[in-house]
């Protein structure tokens, strides 16, 4: 009797709609599973490391939260605004398997995006590990703002040009940029 209870399974369909379309919308392909399961380990560690960061800082945990440091409400505005964020480019990602007429292509998008959102993930985890007192990681916290700075440097770059020449300019790297630009003059 104890055996057939076990293996009942109890169906509600609520879940399943949920289940299928979450896996529509965010992994419409299993190439998207490792990806999705990186950027939201990385969103827990990030919650983690800000934790202890901000422990560190007040001599305690019990201390932090007595000095409104950590609150839940400080907590929950933060993670929220990012939790619907990722979760809104997570669906992007998903849709362009849909929208994108080669499965390739939309592979680099959601690759392109996952990439970026474990980036950033990774350089908050850095950046809170340092500020707990890792300061064997500030080379690498450094280098990761250099490089995020030179991109967003290099992106801007290519706009301005882009609208210096009449927004002939296709290309999204700096040097491909100019030699569109040397092709019209």
């Amino acid at each position: 009797m104890e055996l057939d209870r076990l293996f009942q399974v109890n169906f509600k369909p609520v879940w399943a709609f949920l289940f299928a379309v979450f896996n529509y919308l965010i992994c419409p392909n299993a190439a998207y599973l490792p990806a999705i399961a990186a950027v939201w380990v990385a969103v827990i560690l990030d919650i983690f490391t800000r934790l202890f960061a901000n422990s560190r800082r007040c001599g305690g945990f019990l201390k932090a939260i007595r000095e409104r440091v950590i609150s839940s409400d400080t907590l929950w505005n933060r993670t929220v605004v990012k939790v619907v964020a990722y979760l809104c480019l997570q669906i992007l990602a998903g849709l362009s398997l849909r929208v994108l007429p080669l499965e390739q292509v939309s592979i680099a998008v959601a690759t392109v995006i996952y990439s970026f959102l474990f980036v950033r993930e990774a350089t908050s985890v850095v950046e809170n590990l340092v500020e707990a007192g890792a300061d064997d990681l500030k080379p690498l916290l450094c280098w990761l703002k250099r490089k995020e700075t030179d991109l967003t440097e290099d992106r801007l770059d290519v706009k301005k040009q882009n609208s210096q020449y009449g927004g002939k300019i296709t290309g999204t790297i700096p040097e491909q940029a100019d030699q569109e630009v040397k092709k019209d003059v």
